[in-house]
């Protein structure tokens, strides 16, 4: 099949993440020709390059979400509507010789690939991998009536978790399914049990809806307690003159090491003891399950789909409040954690490959 992806953004992240690993695998298992489509230059155009074409939208188009305090609400939506539907007219000029199979947009937050599809007049497929109004604070730019009629036009709309598919089962006529993100391969962590000083991974950058409030709480007080650890950050990290203000005071300046986005997450991850899943509200947990491919103890915080990968002291940790993170936390100077490692590895190899998955998608493709 000739399909076109269509993604929100450029830059790495995990929804593009999982949008290289499934397009890589629907490429080298069923031989399908895939164009990528990005509303404008970024890291995936060279992560993709040669592998498949990634084509740059002529015109910059936009999502249909918005902080929940936007304002100028009638403005945004007139000009969001222009300008996504000259970019979907543009694209569909650009693909229309091209016999386009379907479309297939990559997250939940952008409606260009619905257009497009309409355009090309070829069925829409919708992977919806957010819980954007609970975990960002955000709400669509339009009506939700508006939504649910572009969404019912899809074809299939794929949920990554049962938390998105909780979100989405309030819409109607919508052919909906559950199939979780997959996971390639990972290095697996050989240096087992809990080391001195006890050192930590967390994926959120310094966001809050990502949980870093809790992270600093973590520190604080296990700062307090007198213990030895080290807390590695990565992604986006904000790290200005109120922070650095907050952790001196706090004392857990030199705990943190802020690495920012990196290319060797992997052989990051094997440095550390335990990953910290803080997030509000995840909607799957691509780093969750990875952690878990790595022989890393993850401790998760009981919210979104973080309680459909992890089962409390079977397969890692999940904690409700600060202080219970904190007391999860505390234990793992008493406790060996090394069964609860090797439980979530064997149920992570059993349910999270990304050939499993691109098999699953594909047999969607066949069927529309």
């Amino acid at each position: 099949m000739n399909i076109v992806f269509v993604s929100h953004y450029s830059g790495a992240g995990g929804a593009n993440n999982e949008l290289c690993l499934l397009v890589r695998q629907l490429i080298k298992s069923y031989g399908h020709k895939v164009y990528v489509v990005v509303p404008c230059e970024g890291w995936i155009c060279e992560e993709l390059k040669g592998e498949c074409e990634v084509v740059v939208s002529p015109v910059r188009y936009h999502r249909w979400t918005e902080n929940q305090d936007a304002k100028l609400m009638s403005l945004r939506r007139i000009v969001k509507t222009l300008q996504n539907d000259r970019a979907a007219s543009m694209l569909a000029h650009y693909f229309v010789d091209k016999s386009i199979d379907l479309v297939h947009t990559n997250d939940s937050i952008t409606i260009v690939g619905a257009k497009l599809a309409d355009e090309l007049k070829v069925p829409h497929i919708w992977h919806m991998r957010e819980i954007f109004d609970s975990q960002f604070f955000m709400k669509h730019t339009y009506s939700e009536h508006y939504c649910n009629e572009w969404m019912k036009k899809a074809k299939t709309i794929i949920a990554i978790s049962d938390a998105v598919l909780d979100r989405y089962n309030k819409y109607e006529s919508l052919n909906i399914v559950k199939i979780y993100d997959g996971v390639k391969k990972q290095k697996v962590r050989e240096n087992k049990g809990i080391h001195d000083p006890l050192t930590f991974l967390f994926c959120g950058g310094t966001s809050i809806d990502k949980g870093f409030d809790h992270v600093k709480f973590l520190a604080k007080k296990l700062r307090q307690e007198g213990k030895n650890f080290k807390i590695k950050v990565v992604a986006s990290c904000n790290v200005d003159e109120e922070l650095r203000t907050e952790l001196h005071r706090d004392g857990t300046e030199r705990n943190f090491e802020f690495l920012g986005f990196v290319d060797n997450l992997p052989d990051i991850r094997l440095t550390c003891d335990a990953m910290l899943m803080c997030s509000r509200a995840e909607a799957f947990g691509l780093v969750t399950v990875e952690s878990m491919l790595s022989k890393v103890l993850v401790i998760g915080r009981n919210t979104g789909a973080t309680p459909e990968l992890i089962e409390d002291e079977e397969t890692g940790y999940l904690y409700n409040t600060e202080e219970n993170l904190c007391e999860c936390v505390m234990g793992l100077w008493h406790n060996d954690v090394d069964e609860i490692v090797e439980r979530a590895y064997e149920y992570a190899v059993a349910n999270f490959s990304i050939d499993k998955v691109a098999e699953k998608i594909n047999e969607i493709y066949k069927s529309v």
